[in-house]
């Protein structure tokens, strides 16, 4: 699976590297630096970089942390644990061609994977399931740039799959919440950072 995650990081960083205009303002901040408050509430820690290229175009390399226990999150109560982490990868295309501009739309691919270790709460024993997760899909959104402050807010969605213990016959789930949901999701995600 690592391979898979280095191999599509590396095409998404070659889709950057097309020509790029000579009028494209070289002094220009092209490295961004966020943070999405919405995963706080789940208890992971979602940071993304974003690099803009001079063709209108960036790249997002975004990793997440989950740490938390069944008293501390929103979204499900009926586990002692959670631990895991994931990556995930986009190219945006920018609509204008100053993806500077205090307004922007994009659209593009993005990959993602994450491994999650979720425990149960069990008799006599707890027990353990390891989920690892993979989806590809489209994500469109607007970029707001304001001096140095961006934001950013992001709506997609692809196709998402799960595998459970590495056992491909586990039951999946209909909930499109539930973590061993497999089918086309919808994803939404909403990005406070600064340009370096």
């Amino acid at each position: 699976m690592k391979r898979i995650i280095i191999v599509a990081i590396a095409l998404l960083g070659v889709m950057g590297l097309r020509a790029q205009p000579d009028d494209y303002p070289a002094r220009m901040n092209r490295n961004q630096f966020l943070f999405s408050p919405i995963y706080l509430f789940d208890a992971t820690f979602f940071v993304s970089y974003e690099h803009l290229f001079r063709n209108n175009s960036a790249l997002r390399i975004s990793p997440s942390i989950t740490i938390s226990n069944s008293d501390n999150s929103i979204f499900q109560n009926n586990f002692r644990s959670r631990e895991g982490f994931g990556v995930d990868a986009g190219y945006k295309i920018f609509l204008y061609e100053k993806p500077h501009r205090n307004a922007n739309l994009y659209m593009g691919p993005y990959f993602m994977y994450k491994y999650m270790k979720i425990v149960h709460m069990g008799y006599p024993d707890d027990v353990a399931d390891i989920y690892k997760i993979w989806g590809v899909g489209i994500d469109t959104g607007v970029k707001f740039t304001m001096g140095r402050f961006v934001m950013d807010i992001t709506i997609g969605g692809g196709v998402r799959y799960p595998l459970l213990n590495d056992d491909p016959n586990v039951p999946l789930a209909d909930d499109i919440l539930d973590i061993n949901y497999k089918g086309i999701a919808p994803r939404i995600n909403f990005c406070l950072g600064v340009t370096l």
